[in-house]
């Protein structure tokens, strides 16, 4: 992993540009969190702030990192991306907000996330896109600052890897058109291309989003399982010493 990715993403987060992405992210994000139910929602990566996710109506919020971190989710955890200290079908929606661009081993991530959710559990990944504008401006920027630094991933090839995973693909998007600059003759043109962009060209945005549903076949008799009582433990009961080694 990227060290302290998430940091300088935070960091970013508060600068003239980092400061529109985010608020265009929250209004990406939103649009998908806010008919999705259940008990558990885990985020993994992105902003250590709560905005990712305050349109989710799920209660219990979890979010981990490799990076040694606190917050003001219920639940904070410094977990490896590919050893997820969660059980098997525990979690009903994950969020992975730009980790894609920092794990070291991105399929394993997404490998672990298809464990630890329930079935029909929903997955939505957020991420730079690189087949963007963003991607060309990228040439002239120092790449050892954010939002350069990490490795980008095009929608295809992370829809390959969900789908060898086992996910099933509900639907695709991107946001965020303009140019990465805060350049007000610039900036004003900007309506105008995020217009014309989700209208031409809608998987080109700057930050792309993917909606995936972990679908299973059940074997077990629908009036057997309406029977069952239903009990899960979703972390490990020493998570909270739960360190990378």
């Amino acid at each position: 992993m990227q060290k302290d990715y998430n940091a300088k993403l935070d960091f970013w987060y508060q600068e003239p540009l980092g400061k529109v992405v985010y608020a265009s992210e929250q209004e990406l994000i939103a649009s998908y969190l806010k008919n999705r139910f259940g008990h558990y929602l885990l985020q993994v990566g992105g902003s250590r702030c709560s905005g990712y996710v305050t349109a989710s109506p799920i209660q219990n919020k979890i979010y981990l990192s490799e990076e040694r971190v606190s917050g003001v989710y219920d639940a904070t955890i410094q977990a490896k991306y590919e050893d997820l200290p969660f059980q098997l079908n525990s979690v009903d929606v994950a969020l992975v907000a730009h980790a894609l661009e920092s794990a070291k081993k991105p399929q394993k991530l997404l490998s672990e996330l298809f464990h630890v959710l329930l079935p029909n559990g929903y997955l939505l990944i957020i991420g730079f896109n690189p087949v963007s504008c963003w991607k060309l401006a990228s040439i002239f920027q120092d790449k050892s600052r954010m939002p350069w630094l990490g490795n980008w991933h095009t929608i295809s090839k992370v829809n390959e890897w969900l789908q060898e995973v086992g996910f099933d693909i509900i639907e695709y998007n991107s946001c965020f058109f303009n140019f990465p600059t805060t350049n007000k003759t610039l900036s004003q043109h900007g309506k105008y291309l995020e217009m014309l962009g989700s209208a031409v060209l809608p998987s080109c945005g700057a930050i792309y989003a993917i909606l995936a549903k972990k679908t299973v076949l059940s074997m077990i008799p629908l009036q057997k399982n309406r029977r069952e009582k239903r009990h899960r433990a979703v972390v490990s009961a020493d998570v909270t010493a739960h360190q990378i080694s």
